[in-house]
């Protein structure tokens, strides 16, 4: 996709279609990404990503009223920091209110995850907010996310949907129509001793799953996660931290 002075502004990469014909409706990936991702390719020949280690709600104008701030204020409230994460090193804590990263504004839950995907592990992040009402400034080190293979439900723990031929195998024909089967367990894995493979998935924090995109979805980063799970015929709960 370029402009109309020739400049490359996006990667087309999709078309809105309720037909076989293209309706005029497409999708890009913004240059200033697909030049980040070429940039690493060419210097380490993988695609590295920025890592703080936070989850966050938007800030809301109620929930800018409750944290002293003008109703006017743009940011995101801190929600959760993941055990020993660059955002927990920095000293960030629960109730921050991020409104700047690197001087870029922050807005949206969405935005702040391609400001922090897009920094260079090992670089610093300077981080702009509130904390009780006042101002807040905090640097961290940027961590780098771990890329898991498709099949990873956590990292170095493989599963795969449940068939009929696997239930019949496991004996379990009757007892679960849905589930994951764990498939492999990477020997350096933080969840080797938590998970062993031919285990069977049948919930996560009491939704059940019958793929590994969905399933990754229900986990709760750096909280006790409750898993269902059915080893041998024998069926318990499993609470795992996520790291």
């Amino acid at each position: 996709m370029v402009d109309a002075k020739g400049r490359l502004i996006g990667i087309n990469s999709a078309i809105l279609s309720t037909s076989r014909g293209n309706i005029g409706i497409g999708f890009a990936i913004p240059i200033n990404l697909a030049s980040n991702i070429m940039r690493s390719l060419i210097q380490t020949g993988t695609v590295a990503r920025g890592y703080l280690g936070i989850e966050v709600d938007e800030l809301t104008n109620l929930l800018a009223e409750k944290f002293d701030l003008p109703p006017a204020t743009r940011g995101v409230v801190v929600t959760t920091i993941a055990p020993d994460s660059p955002a927990e090193k920095a000293g960030v804590r629960p109730g921050d209110v991020i409104v700047e990263i690197n001087h870029h504004p922050v807005v949206s839950r969405q935005e702040l995850r391609l400001l922090i995907a897009q920094l260079t592990p090992d670089s610093q992040a300077e981080l702009k907010g509130f904390r009780d009402g006042k101002p807040l400034t905090l640097r961290a080190e940027v961590g780098k996310l771990t890329e898991m293979t498709r099949d990873e439900l956590l990292p170095g723990v493989h599963a795969t949907p449940l068939t009929d031929e696997v239930l019949s195998a496991l004996g379990l024909e009757g007892r679960l129509q849905q589930g994951l089967l764990v498939t492999k367990v990477d020997a350096d894995s933080p969840y080797a001793s938590r998970f062993v493979p031919n285990m069977v998935i049948a919930e996560i924090n009491r939704y059940p799953v019958d793929d590994v995109d969905t399933a990754r979805q229900t986990l709760a980063p750096g909280r006790k996660n409750v898993f269902l799970v059915v080893l041998r015929g024998h069926v318990r709960y499993l609470t795992v931290v996520l790291k």
